[in-house]
């Protein structure tokens, strides 16, 4: 324990930034939505359109066809749907609308996984990297952070070890 602590406490190692090879990967996975190498958040009032909108980056992710970009994502992935608010049965529904009105055969893409949570992400991130990586996942959906972060919405330390959770899902 620890060694583990410690280990965890020293964090990554320095890099030269002027020595990164910049064609390690695009920068975008779906530009201008979803960057590589952190959160992306999508805020708007309740009822707007989020959860379809984001599964909807998730299909385009999931079948490499521009449905809300006038560009492809840059390469196909398995998705990752964490859902705190809804239910298996609206999101497949949805999917299949989705799927539909752009043409796209649902069988022929790549998996988009769904799970419903009730712990935190960060509670949840060691089991759910383990998955991510065990289906090589490139894109997880979290819906919604506000239910995602645990604990009161008024506190900051929620919400800091929500990021926390995020980035142990690399």
């Amino acid at each position: 324990c620890n060694l583990t602590k410690a280990r965890w406490r020293e964090g990554d190692a320095l890099i030269d930034l002027r020595t990164v090879d910049l064609g390690e990967r695009p920068r975008w996975l779906l530009e201008p939505f979803i960057e590589y190498g952190g959160p992306t958040v999508l805020f708007a009032d309740g009822g707007t359109g989020k959860s379809i909108f984001s599964l909807a980056i998730g299909v385009s992710c999931a079948s490499g066809q521009p449905i809300v970009t006038p560009k492809p994502p840059a390469v196909q992935v398995a998705v990752l749907y964490l859902d705190w608010e809804t239910d298996k049965a609206t999101h497949a529904e949805r999917l299949r609308a989705l799927c539909a009105g752009a043409s796209i055969n649902i069988t022929t893409m790549l998996p988009i996984y769904y799970r419903r949570q009730t712990a935190s992400l960060y509670e949840s991130a060691s089991d759910l990297a383990r998955m991510i990586a065990e289906r090589e996942i490139g894109l997880v959906i979290v819906d919604s952070l506000g239910a995602a972060r645990g604990g009161d919405p008024n506190k900051a330390d929620v919400t800091l070890l929500a990021f926390a959770g995020a980035r142990l899902l690399n």
